[in-house]
């Protein structure tokens, strides 16, 4: 079937090829020796120019732009006799979610506002299994996976775009009410900014490490938050903005803060671009969690003002 769709498309005008595929449950590839031995699978590569759109007629989605579990293992060989080469087969299939919250303090330390948060690609994916799991419960979904540590949050309205769209992001929306991460003590208000998004604990607690790591796709995690003050309180402490990297471009993470008049706006990014990682390289990436959680952790002060 895929040989026929890559001649099909030739046919059609499009720069198609095969790309042989070792499917990932037999190991990874040996790419300095690209025996065909080797291989078991074989799917289609359109050149889009900048990048290969990848295609696998023999697949367990129903996201044409998404390739199947079973095809994700970090390489295939593209079969061009004129040009063959070792394609990714990982960077179709990232995790990206963007996360937006604007929020409003009481005086009391309530905080009121809404979320929007976009899945896409292999996140939309995940999160449409999630909610139908749910048999299409779009508050459970939210208390269950996004709303950690909120559990006194109060929903006032919800909503849900594309969840019958494979192949596009997935928008969810929902406006609430709650006092988690806000603590109040007289004329002073602590406040856990990364409300919705927090890192925790990092995912690596073990101090050394012997065999690699696969986090088998990429990561494209941002939350934007705006976050409005009341009345007659000024800012006594605030996070440092904050920007740590991998070596050789594997990963990003930037923690912003800024200021306008009583609004604070806040901003987390996570980017992973490599998804193998060495036990030489262990120590980095546990490190550059260390960082994210700690960070995630700092709070914001305010005092009220003196009359």
């Amino acid at each position: 079937l895929n040989l026929l769709l890559c001649f099909a498309l030739k046919e059609a005008g499009f720069d198609s090829h095969m790309v042989l595929v070792r499917t990932a449950d037999k190991g990874p590839v040996v790419p300095n020796y690209p025996n065909l031995q080797q291989f078991d699978h074989q799917i289609v590569a359109i050149d889009m120019v900048e990048q290969f759109l990848l295609l696998d007629l023999i697949n367990e989605t129903d996201a044409f732009n998404l390739l199947p579990p079973h095809d994700l293992n970090q390489l295939g060989l593209k079969t061009d006799p004129e040009n063959p080469m070792w394609v990714s087969l990982r960077f179709q299939n990232p995790d990206i979610r963007y996360t937006y919250s604007r929020f409003t303090l009481s005086d009391g330390g309530r905080l009121t506002g809404e979320i929007s948060i976009v899945n896409q690609k292999h996140s939309a994916r995940q999160a449409r299994q999630r909610i139908n799991k749910l048999e299409g419960d779009l508050e459970a979904y939210f208390r269950k996976y996004q709303l950690i540590g909120m559990g006194d949050a109060r929903f006032l309205e919800s909503e849900i775009n594309n969840l019958d769209q494979p192949s596009e992001p997935l928008k969810a929306e929902a406006s609430l009410t709650s006092k988690a991460f806000v603590e109040k003590a007289e004329d002073v208000i602590i406040i856990k900014p990364m409300m919705i998004k927090q890192l925790k604990e990092n995912p690596f607690p073990i101090q050394d490490r012997s065999t690699p790591i696969d986090l088998l796709r990429p990561l494209r995690d941002s939350h934007l938050i705006g976050l409005r003050l009341p009345e007659g309180y000024t800012v006594a402490q605030l996070p440092q903005p904050i920007k740590v990297s991998l070596p050789n471009g594997a990963g990003t993470f930037i923690y912003n803060v800024m200021q306008n008049d009583n609004i604070l706006h806040l901003s987390s990014s996570i980017f992973l671009n490599q998804t193998v990682f060495m036990p030489q390289e262990y120590g980095n990436l546990r490190k550059f969690f260390e960082y994210i959680v700690s960070k995630h952790d700092e709070d914001i002060v305010i005092v009220r003002e003196e009359e």
